[in-house]
């Protein structure tokens, strides 16, 4: 291998200062220093080298000449006439040699090539040493001129350009001379065609398909026009057209262009099957049967993906009373070792895991399930993490947005949508957070849910099947959110809950892992009973929008012989909804200050402020009674205090408190301002009456 390295010291008087290889030189100083010693042999390379291609010697001056680059240098250097390129006939010399060298390895060629051209001069059989100075600029080319020239292929041999397709029995589209929308058609159809079982689905009027994460989980991708080729690439086989010999065309394979992928994206005509979410545990379909065999389920429109460690028990076809109990047993000791504060947790933490294994038959809306405690360590993550274990495989797990963040919230719930989730766990919310988020309130009442794709102009409509569940200490729910929702309280009645022992199930996590298999047959086999004993429905507490989910579950529990369930929703709503505790005393003191006067936002400001500054509370009603939402805006100045109560009065207006509902008392001419009253319900015989948890 050639190497460039820098010598220092006197130049000897006279000697060349030009800058240029020596090698010849180099070798005789070195033979004259270290004598001819074969460890030190330079190897060169071979004096010829068959060339791949061999031509002749017109051809190669032909071909040079030609070039569209080089041609004219070649030709003015074959002509002799180097001074327009270069400064020196020896650089001349080493370009012709190089340019001719890149065409044959043939050193012999080279040298005859070389006497033919205007720069042969008697300079070429100069000898230095035991070597012409022709011979050292053939060597030099041959050496550093790797590349060979390859003739064009000749058009007959095109059909060697093709290889066979690996699957020939797809069909055939060519890409070339077709009208888009025909070749669009052809796709279209082989997509079709190898759509069964289904690869391609439509969600929110997306076309998707199912993926397994690097752990393995089943997740839904949306198809880009990439990974659309890359289907369309396993159920085609592409071809391009080129002219042969004779001028017929022939066949040249292809990869399917992209323009393709996205025509067929933009087609509204042709869609997938549509889907629902991915599951990982069997089906229950309507008519009460369950379908364990894997893949897309048509009635349902869900897909089953189990996992590969699932070992599931047998379900019975008809199950009896003693297995439906067996079954129970086998549940409830799974939750044994957790504190429930009262029976109706129990029972609703059981409500909970049905309701995750019926969800594709519950067709109305599904409420929050809030996991509370005391404090921390009590076990509300991995109750709700058992539970979805059990049910789903898993559960997955989000931060809640910052406090009256909706954007964030709205975002959030459109990335878990699409994501596919039926499961979704809310946890380790901050401590005493009031939950409030109109968002979430408005999508556990929803069929759908439409948003705009972020970074896109698009939207996109999903199914709002999700099941929601949050677990924090001390949560508390306010605006909508107490009639959607219900609790789940554990209470350890310990210092520390985090360090108690004697457990039923020392390692709960691992026991569920291990025994998945039979405890969702076992949650299976129960609504699997309730199915073929007719459905028999229980007597249970309505929850505003979710009575089909009540009556479902709760009929299911008491078929099992669980006793409780929902039993603590008046106790949770009125413990946690602080919002009516804390408006009920502002308007129990507004009463007792204006009646059924009608007064102004500003009245009311003024009246709050003066009596702000008393020192005796039974004088003072409102600034010891202040809700959180006109608390917040007080230490701010008037005119934020004041628009504060004019926007929560707006907002409240029509509400009861304490048997007072807030009405609109009209404007005040000349002045555009707005007056509110409270009136007693019974007063107004033509009023509507309604509670405020309505």
């Amino acid at each position: 291998h050639r190497r460039f390295f820098t010598v220092t010291g006197s130049r000897i008087k006279d000697a060349q200062s030009a800058v240029a290889e020596r090698q010849f030189q180099l070798e005789q100083l070195y033979g004259l220093l270290f004598g001819a010693d074969d460890d030190h042999t330079i190897v060169r390379p071979p004096a010829s080298i068959p060339s791949a291609a061999p031509l002749s010697d017109d051809e190669i001056i032909e071909i040079a000449k030609t070039q569209r680059r080089s041609g004219a240098k070649f030709t003015s250097l074959w002509q002799g006439d180097w001074n327009a390129h270069f400064n020196s006939a020896s650089e001349a010399d080493s370009s012709l040699v190089f340019t001719l060298a890149f065409y044959t390895k043939d050193s012999q060629q080279l040298d005859r090539l070389f006497r033919a051209s205007g720069l042969m001069r008697p300079k070429w059989d100069e000898r230095h040493g035991d070597q012409t100075y022709g011979a050292m600029t053939i060597e030099k080319a041959l050496s550093k001129v790797t590349r060979q020239y390859e003739p064009r292929r000749s058009k007959n041999r095109l059909q060697s350009l093709s290889v066979e397709p690996s699957r020939t029995e797809l069909p055939e589209i060519i890409v070339v001379g077709t009208q888009l929308r025909d070749l669009t058609d052809k796709v279209i159809a082989a997509l079709r065609d190898a759509n069964t079982p289904p690869y391609i689905f439509m969600r929110g009027g997306t076309k998707v398909r199912i993926i397994r994460d690097e752990k393995g989980n089943p997740i839904i991708e949306p198809l880009d026009r990439y990974r659309l080729r890359q289907r369309i690439a396993e159920v085609a086989n592409f071809f391009a057209l080129r002219k042969g010999e004779g001028g017929e065309y022939v066949k040249v394979s292809t990869v399917p262009p992209l323009f393709i992928a996205e025509n067929v994206l933009a087609q509204p005509a042709w869609t997938g099957p549509p889907l629902a979410g991915v599951t990982r545990a069997p089906i229950l379909r309507r008519d009460g049967t369950i379908c364990t065999q894997p893949g897309y389920d048509r009635f349902s429109q869900l897909m089953y993906c189990p996992d590969p460690s699932l070992d599931l028990v047998p379900i019975p076809e008809f199950p009896n009373s003693e297995e439906v109990q067996a079954c129970i047993d086998l549940l409830l000791d799974v939750l044994s070792d957790f504190p429930f504060a009262d029976k109706a947790s129990r029972a609703n933490a059981l409500a909970l895991l049905f309701t995750l294994l019926m969800r594709p038959v519950i067709t109305g809306h599904i409420p929050l399930a809030i996991v509370d405690a005391p404090m921390q360590g009590t076990g509300k993550t991995l109750l709700v993490k058992a539970v979805g274990t059990i049910a789903l495989g898993g559960v997955s797990s989000e931060s809640i947005p910052a406090k009256n963040n909706e954007d964030e919230w709205r975002k959030k719930v459109t990335s878990i949508l699409l994501s596919g989730s039926l499961f979704v766990l809310l946890d380790n919310i901050p401590d005493n957070t009031t939950i409030d988020s109109p968002v979430l309130a408005a999508l556990l009442t929803s069929d759908e849910w439409s948003d705009r794709l972020l970074g896109k102009n698009s939207s996109v409509r999903l199914p709002a099947n999700v099941v929601w569940a949050a677990t924090g200490n001390n949560l508390k729910v306010t605006g909508d959110m107490p009639r959607r929702s219900y609790s789940i309280r554990l209470d350890a009645n310990a210092e520390r809950p985090w360090k108690r022992e004697g457990f039923k199930v020392p390692d709960l996590e691992r026991h569920v892992a291990e025994q998945r298999g039979n405890l969702l047959s076992a949650a299976l086999t129960i609504i699997r009973a309730w199915y073929t004993h007719g459905r028999p429905e229980a007597n249970v507490p309505t929850l505003g929008s979710f009575g089909e989910w009540a009556r479902t579950i709760g009929s299911v529990l008491s078929f099992a012989g669980v006793q409780g369930f929902l039993e603590n929703l008046e106790q949770t709503q009125s413990v946690q909804d602080q919002t009516n505790a804390e408006w009920g005393a502002f308007f129990e003191a507004w009463w007792e200050i204006f009646g059924d006067q009608g007064i102004t936002a500003d009245h009311i400001c003024r009246q709050i402020l003066a009596t702000d500054v008393l020192l005796h509370g039974d004088e003072a009603p409102f600034s010891q009674v202040l809700p959180d939402q006109l608390l917040l805006h007080k230490d701010r100045g008037e005119g934020a205090l004041k628009r504060s109560i004019g926007h929560n009065l707006s907002r409240l207006a029509g509400r009861i408190f304490n048997g007072r509902k807030l009405t609109d008392a009209g404007m005040i001419k000349n002045r555009h301002v707005r007056k509110w009253r409270l009136e007693e319900v019974n007063s107004s015989p033509n009023s509507a009456v309604y509670t405020s948890g309505a």
